[in-house]
């Protein structure tokens, strides 16, 4: 019987080595050596009541809408259900930050190709983009696009 509990006491310990807490911080931090994240090229994600949150892509190319070969590398996705939004039929994020609501949010229709350094916003079939537009070397617009949003009505007391 000690031989048992000291096996499970064993492989108990090996276990809780592996997930290990995160609240005592840190006592020293070495830039370049501590980060979170990894060194392939593997995506980072935030889980929280076992549902994806958070995706931040590494190196990442793929069809927006019309347009192949959309650059993405660094952009992040922030959504209550991250696969839900690529369930629904969405590649990615469009711009370097992606808010996308927990349903209906993979409207693709309204994508260009310069939608890139900005935030993109989509829910309820609708898109949003409020970013940069660049045109040439040092000549850039700040866009806010919509696009399926509907009618703009005047604020009015509720």
């Amino acid at each position: 019987m000690k031989r048992l509990l000291i096996g499970v006491a064993l492989a108990a310990s090996t276990c809780a080595v592996k997930a290990q807490w995160w609240d005592t911080g840190n006592l020293t931090v070495i830039p370049g050596t501590s980060f979170l994240g990894s060194i392939n090229n593997a995506q980072l994600d935030v889980i929280t009541n076992d549902i994806r949150r958070f995706t931040l892509l590494p190196d990442a190319t793929y069809t927006i809408g019309s347009f192949p070969g959309q650059v993405k590398d660094g952009s992040l996705l922030l959504s209550p259900d991250v696969d839900q939004f690529y369930f629904i039929g969405a590649p990615g994020p469009y711009s370097l930050l992606h808010l996308a609501a927990g349903s209906n949010s993979a409207q693709q229709q309204s994508y260009r190709e310069w939608m890139n350094t900005g935030i993109s916003l989509t829910g309820n079939e609708d898109h949003a983009y409020w970013g940069l537009k660049e045109a040439e070397l040092d000549y850039t617009d700040v866009v806010l696009h919509c696009s399926d949003i509907g009618v703009i009505r005047p604020w009015s007391k509720v």
